[in-house]
């Protein structure tokens, strides 16, 4: 498993021109080692470029996104 952070999915959601193609081609090999995982605060993070929870919701089922709440 894979925790994935922000900035990473966060240049695939702006399709950012410098670092698009490396954070799709990590998340590729990460995906090949395990479930890709984000927790409460990167869900929280991201949900600020989505109109709806649904588009949000849309994009982690997408990108094979798994969220896993983080417990204290």
């Amino acid at each position: 498993m894979t925790l994935i952070d922000t900035n990473v999915l966060l240049d695939l959601v702006t399709d950012d021109p410098n670092r698009a193609d490396w954070s799709i081609a990590q998340l590729e090999t990460a995906s090949l080692r395990g479930p890709l995982l984000i927790n409460n605060i990167v869900y929280a993070e991201l949900a600020v470029r989505y109109k709806t929870i649904e588009e949000l919701d849309a994009f982690v089922d997408a990108a094979g996104l798994e969220v896993q709440p983080i417990f204290f």
